[in-house]
């Protein structure tokens, strides 16, 4: 019988790929990855040109991203296994974050616009240098830590070590990074709200909270919390250094399923709404 886990130099505690916490973590982790890239593709294969649709496509590819690079076992086992899978975590990060201020946009303009319809937004599509800035921008962010070398192994995944050499220089581009997109977002929110209370006169309350749902807002909210929250987490556990490694073992391991529960609840969000999203696909490619 094989050791269920194994102790190395530092005294990690490291569980073995046949552990039972690390299967759970293995098929939870790729079951969230097919379910968010099986969206992804849904939406891609009927082609359609709207910004919202294109916004949604591109969360759930960043998304996908993020899960991958967080799947124990596999990228900390390749030579500079560990550069890849953080700088794909950076990268859809920051992408994640972009494309929800996009859909906040999104949500302003094509849900609670009254002289369209969301089943009319053909001519409502992803301007070619917003996309362009989608893919390009989140590039920047992983600058500092590739330039700072600060990918390495911790336990059976990979992280970026704020501790190395410019450690709080990375550590404060991503706060100053999302204090900005929070302000943005606040502001967008702020205006989606006063054009509600406007347009309340017109339409009923309910009416027009069920058109704001059924667009990308709540992709855009479960992206939101989920990384405001992984982010704190991730800080904290940072900080564990006076418990034995077992423990702070399993306070990470915990942490690493916030990079899977999107996934799950893109899919279960895009199951609810695929026939509104169809209807919208057909009228406009008519």
């Amino acid at each position: 019988m094989g050791r269920d886990y194994e102790i190395d130099d530092n005294d990690s505690y490291k569980p073995d790929i046949t552990n039972v916490s690390s299967v759970i973590l293995l098929v939870c982790g790729s079951g969230a990855l097919v379910l968010t890239l099986f969206v992804a593709v849904s939406i891609h294969r009927y082609g359609t040109q709207s910004a919202s649709a294109k916004l949604v496509f591109m969360i759930n590819c960043a998304q996908g991203m993020a899960i991958l690079s967080k799947l124990p076992f596999i990228f900390n086992n390749i030579p500079y296994g560990c550069t890849i899978s953080q700088i794909m975590l950076l990268y859809a990060f920051t992408q994640l974050w972009l494309v929800s201020y996009m859909m906040l946009l999104c949500t302003n303009h094509l849900k609670l616009n009254m002289q369209s319809t969301v089943y009319s937004s053909s001519e409502l599509g992803l301007n070619k240098k917003y996309k362009l800035f989608l893919y390009v921008a989140p590039f920047f962010i992983t600058i500092l830590p590739i330039t700072a070398n600060a990918f390495e192994e911790k336990y059976n995944w990979c992280v970026t070590n704020p501790s190395v050499h410019n450690g709080s220089w990375m550590l404060a581009q991503v706060v100053f990074f999302m204090m900005i997109m929070l302000s943005l977002m606040g502001r967008q929110i702020w205006v989606i709200y006063k054009r509600t209370q406007e347009y309340a006169k017109v339409l009923p309350p309910k009416k027009l909270f069920e058109r704001i749902l059924k667009g990308p807002f709540i992709y855009a909210a479960v992206t939101i919390i989920f990384g405001f929250v992984g982010v704190i987490l991730v800080r904290g556990s940072d900080q564990m250094e006076d418990d034995t490694s077992q423990k702070a073992y399993y306070v990470s391991y915990s942490i690493v399923y916030l990079f899977f529960i999107p996934g799950y609840l893109n899919f279960f969000i895009f199951f609810v709404e695929r026939r509104h999203l169809k209807v919208q696909i057909v009228r406009i490619l008519k």
